[in-house]
């Protein structure tokens, strides 16, 4: 075999590959355990690429770049717009329009420092806060160092992770919902007043999926599927504008993500720049250091955490918030413009 054929064979089967899972999402999203994982990290299918442009260019046959295009429409079908260069980007601005700043939070339940939690918090300048897994101590500690500049607050803190908050600058109402679910987090929902028009607002933490064993898998999927379903139902009663923030433990290409996108519009995909991965950080166990299996997982693996709006908003700036360190996650900021 000569070394041309052997280049174009790797190309043409990486390239299949590709082309293969991306069908088997489309046709069958999240049905198997296993195409749940390659959709949660869906886009480390994309690190051999550079290497097979180069083989396709060695072996110079019309195949293997056509294997090659296939491999590289995946690449643009999985990274999206928000890879490109700001200055490539077509984001729609809206002049003169008032501008609502919203970060969310997993700030762990077993991270203790508070003080840390805070300065991000300030840092970040936000006008609506919400946090996930916040702890009776954490509740305590950030009431009093934000009292000054968020007043307003609706906390459900809890010992475990189950704990949830809103930290606002405007009033709250807390809004009844019957939401079933085993959630994390039971979801939390408010409406307040921003520039005279009454926005509705949704903190939720869906249930998550550790990689255990696969029946475990499959079935918190499906739980988490029928909590983001829920949600949607919920959002789809609202006549008001709607924000959705809050650690979803689904990334970009998962099935619970495409019934979210299928109604609300994503902070990070029309104005991000970069990856915007936001798990996992560091994840301290009882005495404050990484177990083994911690210690060599890589750090900002996936996107779970998110920010969704209807189309009452158009984003003008989403950034990744500063890591405390203490966090398994990083916070998300987003500048949404109300049109």
């Amino acid at each position: 075999m000569s070394w041309n054929n052997l280049f174009t064979g790797i190309v043409v089967v990486y390239g299949l590959g590709l082309a293969v899972w991306a069908l088997l999402r489309w046709r069958w999203p999240d049905r198997w355990w296993w195409l749940f994982l390659v959709n949660s990290f869906a886009v480390y299918l994309l690190l051999p690429l550079p290497l097979i442009l180069v083989l396709s260019w060695l072996s110079g046959q019309t195949i293997a770049w056509l294997a090659a295009g296939v491999a590289l429409a995946v690449a643009a079908y999985l990274l999206g717009p928000s890879v490109l260069p700001i200055w490539l980007r077509r984001r729609p601005t809206l002049p003169n329009k008032p501008i609502l700043q919203v970060l969310t939070w997993n700030v762990l339940n077993k991270n203790l420092k508070h003080t840390a939690i805070a300065a991000t918090l300030q840092q970040a300048n936000a006008d609506l806060i919400c946090l996930q897994e916040l702890t009776c101590a954490a509740a305590d500690d950030l009431s009093t160092s934000l009292a000054h500049t968020y007043p307003h607050r609706l906390l459900a803190a809890q010992p475990d992770d189950s704990g949830m908050g809103i930290f606002s600058r405007y009033p709250l109402t807390p809004i009844p919902h019957d939401m079933a679910g085993v959630w994390i987090g039971p979801p939390q929902v408010a409406q307040f007043t921003f520039n005279g028009q009454p926005i509705t607002l949704i903190n939720a933490h869906p249930i998550s999926t550790p990689p255990t064993n696969p029946l475990h898998m499959y079935v918190t999927m499906k739980q988490r599927v029928d909590e983001v379903q829920t949600l949607m139902a919920f959002v789809a009663q609202q006549t008001t504008p709607v924000i959705m923030v809050g650690d979803f433990n689904a990334a970009q290409h998962s099935h619970a993500y495409d019934q979210v996108r299928a109604k609300l519009c994503d902070a990070w995909v029309e104005a991000g720049v970069g990856l915007g991965h936001t798990f996992p950080g560091k994840n301290p166990i009882d005495n404050g250091q990484p177990n083994a299996a911690e210690r060599w997982t890589p750090k900002w693996l996936t996107r779970i955490d998110f920010i969704f709006h209807s189309r009452h908003f158009v984003t003008q700036r989403a950034t990744i918030g500063l890591w405390d360190e203490g966090s398994d996650h990083r916070p998300v900021c987003a500048e949404l413009a109300l049109n």
